[in-house]
């Protein structure tokens, strides 16, 4: 029997025993990644005793009560012990609380099934268990020379510090001034990354220049199979100086030769998808669902001409 439970009754250790054996697991779907980017509002849709579990985040606006898609959680969805499957999802789904007028959710698979309005997205991974130099050989021409370059400026690179001078530099790049992001969402994120600098689960590394100033960084959480690149930022000198190439092949080459897949998050941005493939990355499809309450002329009236807003 699916239920429906609220926050405070979900039993965060059975929620993330199953995170963990689904075969769909990522490191969005754990209660205290939830319980920090929803600030606690989220609420769940649970299988018997926990055998497979649907995270509904949830927000007011506009008289509508929503589950939207969550900032820097790329990708959530139906984590199941046995496997995703159409049926189950479409049995979750079904399950919904009438209460919900707008569904949004980026999913942790791709789904094919034609019963919702979704559109597939991409994303881009490198698996790291090979040698560094095979790691090296599929890199691109162009990627090859900015390393090559940023090591002619003797980069430092250092791991840990405040994620808040990250937030700071991309805030001041294009895709800053581009991004959606409110200042909450950076106080979520900043919250994040202390509580996984404390359970072990992030690293935060930065390249620097010879006067100790800060030139670019990455934000990377992981889980046991997987890293993912959630978080970076570069100034105008760490882009003259390659500073973001000398980050990831720092990276890659400190954690070669492992049985874990690196992902690029936020892969549907033409651009960034040309840079995370010259890095020997291949493309990876999941799905976005969308759908707004039958009968409902105002969540209809809202899900058609204020989609991004919400």
């Amino acid at each position: 029997m699916i239920k429906h439970l609220k926050n405070n009754d979900i039993d965060r250790v059975k929620w993330d025993e199953c995170i963990s054996e689904s075969p769909e697991s990522n490191y969005f779907g754990y209660s205290f990644f939830l319980d920090i980017m929803c600030e606690n509002s989220w609420e769940a849709l649970v299988l018997n005793d926990y055998e497979a579990v649907l995270p509904l985040p949830t927000k007011r606006k506009l008289f509508l009560n929503i589950v939207p898609v969550v900032f820097f959680a790329p990708q959530l969805g139906l984590y199941s012990k046995s496997g995703f499957s159409s049926q189950i999802m479409n049995d979750f789904l079904e399950k919904l609380p009438r209460k919900f007028h707008i569904f949004f959710m980026n999913l942790n698979t791709l789904w094919e099934d034609n019963q919702y309005d979704k559109k597939r997205n991409r994303s881009y991974f490198l698996s790291l268990n090979r040698d560094y130099e095979t790691l090296y050989s599929s890199f691109s021409k162009n990627t090859k020379r900015n390393i090559s370059k940023s090591k002619s400026y003797e980069l430092k690179i250092s791991h840990g510090g405040k994620i808040e001078n990250l937030i700071d530099i991309f805030r001041t790049s294009f895709y800053g001034k581009q991004a959606n992001y409110s200042q909450n969402d950076y106080n979520n994120l900043t919250e994040l990354s202390k509580k996984s600098l404390e359970n072990g689960s992030s690293d935060l590394i930065f390249a620097k220049n010879e006067k100790d100033e800060i030139l670019a960084g990455i934000f990377i959480v992981f889980d046991k199979k997987n890293f993912y690149l959630l978080f970076s930022g570069m100034n105008d000198e760490g882009r003259e100086k390659g500073a973001m190439f000398a980050l990831l092949n720092y990276f890659f080459e400190k954690n070669s030769n492992r049985d874990m897949q690196f992902l690029f998050c936020g892969s549907n941005n033409d651009n960034l998808a040309r840079f995370y493939s010259s890095f020997g990355a291949d493309a990876k499809y999941y799905s976005e669902i969308c759908f707004a309450k039958k009968g409902s002329i105002l969540a209809k009236l809202a899900y058609k001409f204020r989609y991004k807003n919400l």
